[in-house]
């Protein structure tokens, strides 16, 4: 059994390849992606890219984001995923790319607000129901 405070090898040879990688020039780095990419099938290359999307752009943007399609569906309720994640994506500046991400945040938006809205129905109806019956103590 390998001691857990050693590194392990294929991490410290992927680590030393990332440095390499860092200091190379941009078009080297590009040709770099461009093959290593092209190696992989549209479900790798779909978990990569969002793997790097989570790492590259902060949490505080995505929870910034979050809170912004979250007002908006306050407002516009009716409005589909796609046409927030559209409109987030022409007020952001974001690149294009994203819109699957984007989509995919809108969707668990709404269904969040939707759960919330729900729940404050059932609650609102739980207290009606209870006033309507009195007290047990008659």
């Amino acid at each position: 059994m390998s001691n857990m405070y050693e590194p392990n090898p294929s991490w410290v040879r992927f680590t030393s390849m990332a440095y390499e990688l860092r200091d190379a020039d941009k078009k080297d780095i590009r040709v770099f992606a461009g093959v290593l990419f092209d190696s992989l099938d549209d479900d790798e290359r779909r978990w990569w890219f969002n793997l790097f999307a989570r790492e590259l752009y902060p949490k505080e943007r995505w929870r910034k984001m979050r809170i912004w399609m979250e007002r908006r569906y306050e407002k516009n309720y009716e409005w589909t995923p796609r046409r927030m994640a559209s409109t987030y994506l022409n007020c952001s500046r974001m690149d294009s790319k994203m819109m699957p991400l984007l989509i995919k945040t809108a969707r668990q938006v709404k269904n969040m607000i939707r759960m919330r809205r729900k729940r404050e129905e059932e609650k609102a109806w739980d207290e009606e129901h209870i006033k309507d019956e009195g007290s047990f103590d008659d």
